[in-house]
């Protein structure tokens, strides 16, 4: 599972839709010891990457004095990310995974107060053109992506955001 951490900036389109754009930082590592026949294997994977997003959010208030607004989106990514994988005794095999994809968001804000809110958000992709490359020596071999059906491309974020202006 790799984890994201984003840079976000919002801006209002009216007082029902945003628009966002975001870049950040992935990155994921293991390792694993394995003990077969009396031999002791070490596997590691080492994920870094970066993805870069942009969306439109419809946003909506549930009540007048509600603090608690559904966002429903629509959005569209680039990701790259590189996989190194080293298993002792043999050599290490790298992985580049980059490409486009489109997503649909929904979700919940909820406004703790006139400049701090926060965020729950499910994101799950729609479209893509997404692949993966392994660099294995002198070789190397191209395999798409492919989407998974139901929740397997739902992903989670939680996020804290501050208002730099006031003003509206």
């Amino acid at each position: 599972m790799i984890k994201n951490i984003f840079i976000n900036y919002n801006s209002s389109l009216g007082s029902h839709f945003t628009i966002a754009a975001r870049a950040g930082y992935g990155w994921h590592n293991i390792e694993n010891v394995y003990k077969i026949g009396g031999e002791e294997s070490v596997n590691k994977e080492n994920i870094e990457g970066f993805p870069i997003e942009t969306e439109i959010k419809y946003k909506h208030f549930i009540g007048t004095d509600s603090v608690f607004e559904p966002t429903i989106g629509l959005g569209a990514g680039y990701y790259n990310y590189i996989t190194k994988l080293k298993s002792s005794p043999s050599n290490g095999i790298e992985f580049t995974t980059k490409g486009f994809a489109q997503y649909i968001t929904f979700g919940m804000n909820v406004h703790i107060s006139e400049i701090i809110m926060s965020n729950i958000q499910f994101k799950k992709i729609m479209l893509n053109n997404i692949s993966t490359k392994e660099n294995k020596g002198d070789s190397s071999s191209e395999v798409d992506y492919v989407q998974g059906s139901g929740i397997n491309d739902l992903s989670i974020s939680l996020g804290i955001f501050y208002k730099l202006n006031t003003g509206d």
